[in-house]
């Protein structure tokens, strides 16, 4: 568990080779344990697979090696062994709360390999997730799968049922509270499901639409007080919304608008080059928004 957190920190500082290594320690020296039971071999197995997952995973929206295909090996077998577990005991909310995060990680990277296999996984954490009731946490977590599944559905040619679920994301949000408000929290649910409603609007070749949202999106996002500067995963989120706005100012013909906010996505990912020297996520970072300026 030690290497596992490790793993964790390193992820969040930057160190996604570092962090790598730590978490493959952590593996091969869980692996090797003989566990009494399988309940206790999966709580702590999964956090161990779920970090690996992370970190080698697809790094548009998140911080990862953008290695999707090696990262579906650890998320699915911790997918499969919670999943086992949750069937096992009805009442086990903590074990559907597991097969929700994995699942839905599972799903984001499957999404770029095969997303048919993508959904099918969507929609079982979905099922788990619905299994717990009266559960704010629950209910959150729900819209975060509506939400991401939505882009498979998209990517499918079936937009009609992607419009139904980012629907459904916001009637749990709205019941839950988080939605509309006033400020949006950087990575957390709310975020995630209205970058799927202006993605969605977006490819549903509505762009005055998609433009709207993302403009509200920025400045709630904005009114929370961020501080990506010193905050990779609020840097990596905010530099997302720089990326999607600006790209559809520029197909809009709203160019200084566009530059504007290519020039603060470069000053961000400059910072973070000053601050991590030769890191190679913030290159990748870098690279991009200095390519996409010009």
């Amino acid at each position: 568990m030690a290497f596992s957190l490790l793993a964790n920190v390193l992820r969040y500082s930057g160190d996604l080779d570092g962090a790598l290594q730590s978490v493959s320690e952590a593996r091969s020296l869980a692996e090797s344990i003989r566990f009494p039971d399988e309940p206790q071999q999966a709580l702590t197995l999964y956090p161990i697979l779920l970090r690996q997952g992370w970190i080698l995973g697809e790094d548009e929206d998140s911080i990862g090696l953008g290695r999707p295909a090696e990262a579906v090996e650890p998320l699915r077998k911790a997918f499969d062994m919670v999943d086992r577990q949750a069937a096992k005991d009805p009442d086990d909310a903590a074990m559907r709360d597991r097969v929700s995060t994995v699942g839905r990680l599972l799903g984001d990277n499957l999404r770029y390999l095969d997303p048919a296999q993508a959904l099918a996984v969507y929609d079982r954490a979905l099922g788990r997730v619905r299994e717990v009731k009266d559960n704010v946490r629950a209910r959150r977590e729900e819209a975060l799968l509506l939400a991401r599944s939505s882009y498979v559905l998209d990517s499918l040619r079936r937009g009609g049922e992607a419009g139904a679920r980012i629907d459904s994301a916001l009637d749990l949000l709205r019941a839950t509270g988080d939605y509309p408000a006033a400020k949006i929290e950087l990575g957390e649910s709310t975020d995630a499901v209205i970058r799927a409603l202006g993605d969605h609007a977006a490819e549903a070749g509505r762009p005055e639409r998609a433009m709207e949202v993302y403009r509200d999106l920025l400045e709630k996002a904005m009114a929370s007080k961020p501080n990506p500067g010193a905050d990779l995963r609020q840097a990596n989120d905010l530099s997302q919304i720089y990326r999607a706005l600006a790209r559809l100012y520029r197909k809009a013909g709203e160019r200084g608008a566009a530059e504007s906010l290519d020039a603060r996505r470069v000053e961000l990912w400059r910072g973070w080059n000053v601050r991590l020297p030769g890191n190679p996520l913030v290159q990748r970072r870098l690279s991009a928004s200095l390519g996409e300026s010009r």
